[in-house]
């Protein structure tokens, strides 16, 4: 799952994504070399570039996801996908010699493990841990033990909690969550009739929750 930054200097990626560019692009030193680098790094673990050959390397390649997708997609079509790439992948596997394509059974498993891992990280069995930076002159407030602050990604806020985590008994960070909500629309609203819709999205140590602010088309 990729995700690039504003001014698209820079791109997260997970450890998965690497390795089947790795695999698909062996002429690309750069990949290559930071994948052997990496090795020891879980599938789902996030890494960062700023180098122009590993940006444009995953600019171009529409079959790795992108971090809207995850937050768009319902558990529903998330699974559906999951199951579908499950399925051509096992059929492309059972094929032999001439029939069977190597590069098509690569590109199927990537696919299939990366909605596998989208799906279950929607369902919140398990999740990932997002690398995102802080914008430097963005949005920021403190108060107390809360913090929100705008990130390097488009559109991303991070909301935090220090000294411990958030919980459902947590009953001064939704006064604060609503009040820099209600700010942040305020900032990027141009007009009255713009609509947006938020999305939502904690890390494992729940400490931490994504906002996706999205302009609405009409």
């Amino acid at each position: 799952m990729k995700i690039f930054s504003k001014d698209e200097k820079k791109v997260y990626f997970q450890k998965r994504d690497l390795d089947f560019l790795a695999q698909t692009e062996p002429d690309n030193k750069k990949l290559v070399d930071l994948s052997r680098r990496k090795f020891t790094l879980a599938g789902d673990d996030f890494l960062s570039s700023s180098d122009p050959s590993i940006i444009k390397a995953l600019k171009k390649r529409t079959e790795i996801p992108s971090y809207l997708d995850f937050l768009t997609l319902t558990e529903e079509e998330l699974f559906h996908r999951m199951d579908r790439y499950r399925e051509e992948w096992l059929d492309e596997n059972e094929k032999e010699g001439e029939k069977r394509d190597d590069y098509r059974v690569l590109l199927l498993g990537y696919q299939f493990f990366t909605y596998e891992s989208m799906f279950w990280e929607k369902k919140k069995e398990f999740a990932y841990q997002f690398p995102f930076e802080e914008k430097m002159d963005g949005y920021q407030v403190e108060k107390g033990n809360y913090r929100v602050y705008e990130t390097t990604v488009p559109s991303v806020y991070t909301f935090e909690k220090t000294g411990g985590n958030f919980s459902r008994q947590d009953e001064a960070f939704i006064p604060f969550y609503q009040e820099n909500l209600a700010k942040i629309l305020c900032q990027r609203q141009q007009n009255k009739t713009e609509q947006y819709k938020i999305y939502i999205d904690k890390d494992k140590e729940k400490s931490k929750v994504y906002m996706i602010v999205k302009k609405q088309r009409h």
